[in-house]
């Protein structure tokens, strides 16, 4: 592999077809310490992916869906020359991933350092370098400053080198915060010698492997690289040891667990919470957005274990998968089957359940289950491993297997007429009768902006304004960039450049607002534009705007729409009179209105505005349906779904994952049989995720397979709270695995345990039959422990614009609902790069500590006291090292930030603490009134006591009188 590197350093040619002529350049990779190899590597051993073809295609696929580059693809002449490259990149990824943070420092270094230096002179002038050190979060007061940090001689040409910038980097980390590390050795003046560092982890850090001398020394060899100190025993200076204190090498957590334990994959499937995936071919939002098979890639090398196929009849007899009646693409189901099976068990040999969301006729669910059989092969699961069992198997029983979850046939049945496991909503936006773009003018500026509507049985719903656009950017996104070709001109290119393209990508509506405010302002409305919700804005950029009767109440409104959270508002069309506008309307050609029929006041009129003739015509004719026969579709729907029909081909397939509906009164008796599973939407699930069922539910998943999912109206593809669900048992809790939210990084931080694997046992107190997952006191055998952390200092925290961060640490525990609490440090002025904060202890009491989260947030607080996120990490509280630890930090995708992380003192202390050090919870009952009760004891017991002393006094005063 190290070969094939080295041949990817000195190039190969690669050939390109565009306008049919066949385009021929070289690409190299560069061996350069300040390449930043790690932009790639980060993500590539978990979710890039490295892909050969027959057609000597080598295929990067990067994690990063969210900002729109899907995928990268060099062509290669042969079959040796793609794998040569695979190789290469391969062995470069794990070369940097393996490497100790000093080289990772340095490589960061050298990236900031020649970025600016373009002359290629190896120098950089002061001011460039303050330049520089405001752009990674670092406020220079003035030139003095710098003038005084830097030697002398490099003042009199007035340039830095390379030498001295990093010798500069030094000092400012090491006299910004010393003072951390001056406390935990006894001679801080001098080298930290072997010795020293051993104590430092067996007293501190209380690591066990450290009583081995020869380990410790094995260990600062490997992370100092250094051949001069591999004479004698090896040393740290004191700014390297406070960089490591700060090092992944120096993590809060237990990499002990990123191994799989195979003792624990023997119970039944039903034991575990399984990483799961909702609508997984989706790139972004449920309506309009990409579908893709890179999302299916990114998803299973994530670890994820049950992933959706949403499956409609499709061309040439074989089904496609989308988002049925919406914008989204559709892919073909045969592709997705292949790329199912190429990267199932990359990362993880536990089994795949493929939940099939099944639309298609009888004809193509046959051609389903063939191809079924055809891809997977043996890796599909065609019948029970064992048919005397009373319970589902064990992951390790089902290694390597695919098992279809799909409606099953009762026994004898050749088509069978099915009831659906999940009941007719018309608030999915799958069972809308159409939708899609259609225009709205503005009331203000009169212009026409593109909104997203739903015509439902009785009313057209319709969205915020949206993007008419995304076709173009999907082109945009595979077009090659004309800098990888070499044509027969001249063409110039920078030395060190180290971003060969760079594409921007928006959300947000395409009219931004910026404006210039004085900061004395006083006035300041709260309002919404675009997606910024209830912020403060100038008042003179404020304009009041009445809800009408098309916009009612949006929180009863909101909860029964198909469009959610983005509901702008609706209309009642069986009490409304269509009009065609053939003259139009302003700038808009084909335009019709809804009129109330009863009378104007009753609403206003709406006028909405079709790209075409043929498709106003459509919505035309489709509302005019709905009027006349709103009630008897919505019977229809129903009777649809309860006629559906399964093949029997595709039924044989489903061996323990058969949905039906719940049936609460099945719970605990001998009707409940374990091949039976229930889907819920969160809705649904949240009755039975609550004090008064949640026993109940906890029963029913100890035996059966749940899986909950998203509520149709989060068109958004954000996520519910998955906590509730994991602690009543449910083991599939469908999360969209594409956004990057709270619900996401908690999912993420679950399944990091026992080694990514997608299967988590759960704590052995959930199969108690006493446990109640909303009653602390049924915990039995529960040790519970008092969490302390101080947060000490942090570095190389994100940007967030252009200024300079003032950050705040949020320290959270996440679990049970008694648990839950939330404290803060205060914020540090101007600087990202290196603060630090006054030593506070943060103490947290957690009842049920095998089921709570530590999470660490990182917000900056701006100009307007709002507060932007930075950053984040969360852990399993039982999985986390205590002593001095460092928190690495990730953005809001949950992939690793480069070098950023908090170094904090974290102590855990097992069993009840006092009434004396109890430290009421944020927000939770003991956290509102135990400050007042605690007054009043003191109150009273100082007035017992001044009572006391009088008494006292008294008594003596009476004596001498005496």
């Amino acid at each position: 592999a190290r070969d094939a590197a080295c041949a990817c350093a000195s190039g190969v040619s690669q050939t390109a077809r565009r306008d049919g002529k066949e385009l021929s350049h070289r690409i190299s990779v560069r061996f350069n310490p300040c390449c930043l190899i790690s932009s790639l590597t980060s993500s590539l051993t978990r979710t890039h992916t490295l892909t050969l073809s027959h057609t000597h295609t080598l295929t990067l696929s990067h994690t990063r869906i969210h900002a729109g580059v899907l995928r990268s693809v060099h062509s290669a002449t042969s079959d040796e020359e793609m794998v040569m490259w695979v190789k290469g990149l391969t062995w470069l990824v794990s070369d940097t991933l393996r490497s100790p943070t000093p080289l990772q420092i340095e490589r960061w270094l050298r990236k900031q350092f020649y970025a600016v230096d373009r002359s290629r002179e190896d120098r950089i002038s002061c001011k460039d370098l303050k330049s520089m050190l405001c752009q990674v979060n670092y406020r220079v007061p003035n030139m003095r400053f710098l003038r005084e940090k830097l030697p002398d001689g490099e003042l009199r040409n007035g340039d830095v080198s390379y030498s001295h910038f990093a010798q500069l980097y030094r000092s400012l980390m090491f006299d910004a915060q010393k003072s951390v590390s001056h406390t935990l050795i006894e001679r801080p003046e001098q080298k930290i010698s072997l010795e020293d560092f051993q104590n430092f982890l067996i007293e501190h850090q209380k690591e066990l492997w450290a009583t081995d001398n020869n380990k410790v020394q094995e260990f600062m060899l490997h992370y100092l690289k250094d051949p001069l100190r591999e004479i004698e025993q090896p040393y740290f200076h004191q700014d390297e040891f406070l960089t490591y204190l700060f090092s992944k090498e120096n993590t809060i957590w237990d990499v002990q667990l990123d191994q799989v334990r195979p003792e624990d994959m023997n119970n039944p499937l039903s034991h575990y919470w399984i990483s799961s995936s909702h609508n997984t071919y989706l790139t972004g939002d449920q309506f309009s957005s990409e579908s893709s098979l890179e999302a299916y890639a990114r998803c299973l090398r994530m670890g994820c274990r049950c992933i959706e196929l949403d499956c409609w009849d499709g061309p040439d007899g074989m089904p496609v998968i989308y988002h049925g009646h919406t914008l989204t693409t559709k892919i073909k189901f045969n592709d997705v089957l292949s790329t199912i099976k190429e990267h199932a068990f990359v990362t993880s040999d536990y089994p795949i359940i493929l939940s099939i969301e099944d639309h298609c006729s009888i004809v193509q669910q046959r051609n389903m289950a063939t191809y079924f059989k055809k891809v997977f092969g043996e890796m599909l699961l065609t019948k029970a491993v064992d048919i005397s069992a009373d319970g589902l198997p064990s992951p390790n029983q089902l290694k390597r297997k695919i098992l279809i979850k799909h409606k099953k046939l009762a026994e004898g049945s050749a088509y069978e007429e099915v009831s659906s496991s999940t009941p007719y909503s018309e608030n999915d936006i799958s069972n809308s009768i159409k939708n899609g773009i259609l225009y709205l003018e503005d009331p203000i500026n009169h212009e026409w902006y593109p909104h997203f509507f739903v015509l439902t049985s009785n009313k057209i719903y319709y969205s915020e304004e949206t993007s008419s656009n995304q076709g173009n950017e999907d082109e945009e996104e595979h077009r090659e960039p004309e800098s990888l070709i070499s044509l027969p001109k001249p063409v110039f290119t920078c030395v060190r450049c180290f971003v060969c393209s760079v594409l921007i990508w928006f959300t947000e509506t395409t009219r931004s607002l910026k404006v210039t405010v004085c900061l004395c302002s006083p006035l300041r409305w709260k309002g919404d534009y675009g997606g910024k919700k209830q912020l403060w804005f100038p008042a003179n950029y404020v304009e009041e705007i009445s809800p009408t009767a098309a916009e009612p109440d949006r929180s009863q409104a909101t909860e029964n729409s198909p469009l959610g959270d983005l509901l702008r508002g609706s209309v009642d069309v069986s009490s409304c009179q269509i009009v065609v506008r053939p003259e139009g309307k302003g700038s808009r050609q084909f335009v019709f209105s809804l009129v109330p029929v009863a009378s104007p006041r009753t609403g206003p009129v709406l006028d909405i505005a079709a790209s075409s003739q043929e498709e106003l015509k459509d919505w035309v004719m489709k509302i005019r349906e709905v009027t006349m026969t709103s009630e008897a579709k919505l019977e229809e729907g129903k009777m649809m779904e309860r006629r559906k029909k399964i093949a029997l081909e595709l039924s044989d397939l489903v061996i323990y994952c058969r949905p039906v509906p719940f049936d609460e009164d099945k719970i605990g008796t001998e009707r409940a049989c374990f091949r039976d599973m229930s889907s819920f939407p969160e809705t649904k699930a949240e009755k039975y995720v609550n004090r008064i069922k949640g026993k109940k539910f906890l029963q029913y998943n100890r035996l059966q397979l749940s899986r909950i999912y998203p509520r149709g109206q989060r068109l958004d593809s954000s996520n519910y709270d998955p906590l509730p669900m994991w602690l009543c048992g449910s083991q599939l809790v469908a999360l969209n695995f594409q956004t990057a939210d709270k619900p996401m990084q908690m999912n993420q931080a679950l399944f990091m345990l026992n080694g990514r694997s997608g299967y988590v046992l759960q704590p052995s107190i959930m199969r108690d039959d006493t446990f109640d997952p909303f009653d602390r006191h049924s915990l039995r055998g529960v040790e519970p422990i008092t969490v302390c952390i101080e947060v000490l200092g942090a570095r190389h925290l994100p940007k967030h614009g252009r200024g300079i961060v003032c950050p705040l640490i949020e320290i959270e525990v996440c679990g049970a609902e008694y648990d839950n609490a939330k404290q803060r440090t205060d914020s540090e002025a101007d600087n990202g790069l290196n603060p630090t904060w006054p030593r506070k202890p943060f103490r947290f009491t957690v009842c049920n500590p095998s089921f709570a989260f530590l999470r660490f947030v990182v917000y900056e607080i701006d100009m307007f006291n709002d507060q932007n996120f930075l950053a984040q990490a969360t852990f399993p509280i039982s999985c986390l090292k205590t002593g001095y630890r460092s928190v690495p930090l990730k953005n809001s995708y949950s992939e690793d930030l480069e070098l950023a992380s908090l170094l904090v003192h974290m102590d855990i202390v097992r069993g009840r603490v006092s009434a004396l050090g109890y430290h009421g919870r944020e927000g939770s009952f003991e956290a509102r009134y135990q400050s007042p009760l605690e007054d009043f004891r003191v109150s009273q017991e100082t007035l017992l006591d001044h009572e006391s002393r009088r008494l006292r006094r008294a008594r003596v005063s009476a004596d001498n009188r005496a």
